[in-house]
């Protein structure tokens, strides 16, 4: 098979090496997993995008954020939120399952009217 290269803007180069670095892996096998979990994803019709938001802090600071709605939250538990750090885990787990950024593992949580939601890195 011949190969083809893909140009990039420099903001998307500068994170792939980041994020090759971190995995101590090689572009090409990076790239290959990410096509093969975004296929998957696809197919499942499961995407963490749909989660993605922003949070605004009390000094007005936007930050990153995933919220995931009461109905999908209900749907993950399979009953509704308990507010107990087991259900605060699963959500966490079915996030990074659906390949959520790894910020959301180390992320302070939020709950409000429309649900369950993580704070990530200021924008």
């Amino acid at each position: 098979m011949r190969q083809q290269s893909i140009r990039l803007p420099e903001d998307l180069r500068k994170r792939l090496r980041v994020l090759v670095a971190e995995r101590d892996t090689s572009i090409q096998a990076f790239a290959v997993a990410a096509i093969r979990e975004k296929l998957s994803r696809e197919k499942e019709g499961v995407n963490v995008g749909e989660f993605m938001t922003e949070y605004t802090d009390g000094r007005g600071e936007k930050h990153e954020a995933i919220q995931i709605p009461w109905d999908k939250v209900a749907m993950v538990l399979g009953r509704y939120y308990a507010e107990d750090e087991e259900d605060d885990q699963t959500l966490l787990d079915h996030l990074l399952s659906l390949g959520a950024p790894k910020w959301v593992q180390e992320a302070e949580g939020w709950t409000d009217d429309h649900g369950w939601g993580l704070i990530g890195p200021v924008i």
